[in-house]
């Protein structure tokens, strides 16, 4: 659907000679991508709303999107695909944050955290065949990944103080993106 879609916007241009033909990989590739975060977002926002829980919806997608954009991490075969298993990540985490029965105790977060954090740091990036680095790339999304990871851990321990809840749901962001890179590493070996 995202691909007939992005087909149809990249035609139009096309027609109306607003774009030439050698760049229609690069726009259509493009309107996939913004059409996949868009129905991501969307999706996202209304589980927010139905649920009672777009403030730790939003902060779930503040932590684990701009990291997961230089860590990489697993990718399905299918937009749809992608779509459902992060929109239920999305869901279990945040219903679990504010849910939860029991508040833990914060130095067992602030454990998960840090091992969380020394994974994140030790494998990013973890590039893909759809999302291939050069070596050069690599040091650059590392560096990056794991400024943004530092970054989010002083936040969630400044909400570990502050907002408990809000920072759980942050700590299984940074868990989540933990399981993807474990599973793209392991899928990789195998290959």
């Amino acid at each position: 659907m995202i691909e007939k879609i992005a087909d149809t916007l990249v035609g139009k241009q096309l027609e109306q000679k607003r774009i030439q033909e050698s760049d229609v990989a690069i726009y259509r590739y493009g309107y996939v991508l913004m059409l996949e975060v868009l129905t991501n977002i969307l999706i996202s926002v209304l589980i927010g709303i139905i649920f009672s829980t777009l403030a730790e919806v939003i902060f779930f997608l503040v932590i684990f999107v701009p990291l997961r954009s230089y860590a990489g991490g697993y990718h399905m075969n299918r937009a749809w695909k992608c779509i459902i298993a992060t929109n239920v990540i999305i869901a279990v985490i945040t219903l679990y944050g504010k849910y939860m029965p029991t508040i833990p105790e914060s130095f067992l977060w602030l454990a998960l955290e840090g091992i969380g954090s020394v994974i994140i740091c030790s494998l990013a990036p973890v590039d893909t065949p759809a999302k291939p680095l050069d070596e050069d790339e690599k040091i650059v999304y590392k560096r990056k990944a794991c400024q943004i990871c530092m970054a989010e851990i002083l936040l969630n321990v400044v909400l570990l103080i502050f907002a408990r809840r809000i920072a759980y749901v942050g700590i299984m962001a940074h868990a989540a993106l933990v399981v993807s890179l474990v599973l793209e590493k392991v899928r990789q070996r195998r290959r």
